[in-house]
């Protein structure tokens, strides 16, 4: 099936991803106590040929499919992330990591309101080391600043580490964990701040963790991706901020 969007799609063309999601809902379940929520899955899409969609856009909210620039981001320093006009979903995308085998990261230039809930999304890519002069990590989620430092200080969030593990970010600090998804293929990964209620972790469409409550003081701040890895850079791509 073609598709004309660099979003997500509501078929699984993957056994593997459906074992992982099986497995991870698990997992899930008995460390967090939460029950399985509704799936849908991202498809393996064609990455070989560009993308020329303008997403539109309302007064709050965000869509960037890095569609030639990444005028919108501020980077870290003295590392930063790049645009990479020859790997996306679909291309191009950031790659994030650095051949200094730093991490980098980049924060949006709007920053965003909390008090009536908020969804962030991203397409994440993170590589199977082989051999790994950085071990890749990668993180996305609301900042706990407006600062763009390379680390994964974050509000709400999720942070692949170097350990192999998905970890949940709430309130900058780590709510639950879990195995990481397959590496060596695109995930939609998906933070929703509720209005007065839980925070909800999706991998795929999947709900994998909906718990906690997001701290006040974390308000109008902007959206952080990051990572570290080389050779092997971790990607991101299609990132999505509205309030749901």
């Amino acid at each position: 099936m073609a598709v004309s969007r660099k979003f997500i799609d509501m078929r699984s063309d993957s056994i593997r991803r459906a074992a992982w999601i099986a497995a991870a809902l698990t997992l899930a379940c008995v460390q967090m106590g939460q029950s399985q929520g509704s799936c849908r899955y991202v498809s393996e899409r064609d990455a070989g040929a560009p993308d020329s969609t303008v997403e539109p856009e309302g007064p709050d909210s965000f869509q960037d499919s890095f569609n030639g620039t990444l005028s919108r981001w501020r980077f870290s320093v003295p590392f930063a992330p790049a645009l990479d006009d020859t790997f996306g979903n679909l291309l191009p995308s950031m790659a994030v990591g650095s051949s200094s085998l730093n991490a980098s990261a980049a924060v949006t230039v709007p920053a965003f309101a909390v008090a009536e809930g908020l969804q962030i999304e991203a397409d994440v890519f993170v590589a199977v080391p082989d051999p790994p002069a950085a071990t890749p990590e990668a993180w996305m989620g609301l900042s706990a600043d407006k600062n763009a430092a390379a680390s994964p200080t974050l509000a709400a969030g999720m942070h692949v580490d170097g350990g192999g593990m998905l970890n949940f970010i709430l309130n900058n600090s780590v709510l639950g964990s879990m195995g990481e998804p397959a590496r060596d293929r695109w995930h939609r990964w998906s933070v929703t701040i509720t209005k007065d209620g839980p925070v909800e972790f999706r991998v795929d469409g999947v709900l994998v963790l909906s718990a906690g409550a997001m701290d006040p003081a974390y308000d109008d701040l902007p959206v952080k991706v990051g990572g570290i890895g080389y050779p092997e850079r971790p990607h991101i791509d299609n990132v999505s901020v509205t309030h749901p």
